[in-house]
């Protein structure tokens, strides 16, 4: 199911001053060739959930501040909150890829057991095999995480957040 579709980038795409709502949908897009090109100052994730394989996408002057407050899990990425495949796809590949910028996470504050990821590409990564990616991205907390029950997993890296299957 899903829109599975391509998509290919032919120019710079920039989003400075552009309210951005991330794209839903685990199936919709198949693949992103950004041959070289860049998505530039984006203020929020392209993605929340996603089964696209990415090649020579750029991210430039990335400047997202986020408030989490979640009653589940949280994944965050500049390119998506969950990078999988869809079903019937046994792998996904992100190469040549690049993020830079900044990224404020506000009172991270979450109630049961839960987690969260952040990632300077991708939050949570389950069966991506990610080759020649570059992460030049600030990330800023600014507390612990706090609330009842505090969280499962509080993870933050410069490319991902949590990596599984591959």
């Amino acid at each position: 199911g899903g829109l599975a579709k391509n998509a290919v980038l032919t120019e710079d795409i920039d989003m400075t001053d552009v309210e951005w709502t991330p794209i839903s949908g685990a199936n919709y897009v198949n693949t992103i060739h950004g041959n070289g090109y860049a998505i530039k100052g984006l203020t929020a994730p392209l993605f929340w959930t996603t089964s696209a394989s990415v090649k020579g996408l750029h991210f430039v002057n990335v400047d997202i501040e986020t408030n989490v407050t979640s009653t589940s899990h949280a994944y965050y990425g500049v390119l998506a909150g969950t990078l999988k495949p869809a079903e019937g796809v046994t792998e996904l590949r992100v190469e040549n890829c690049s993020v830079s910028g900044e990224v404020y996470i506000n009172n991270p504050n979450f109630a049961g057991d839960n987690h969260f990821w952040f990632g300077g590409m991708i939050g949570n990564a389950v069966g991506v095999n990610i080759d020649s990616c570059i992460s030049d991205i600030e990330i800023t907390a600014s507390d612990k995480p706090t609330g009842e029950g505090k969280t499962k997993n509080f993870a933050i890296g410069g490319l991902v957040g949590m990596a599984a299957g591959s």
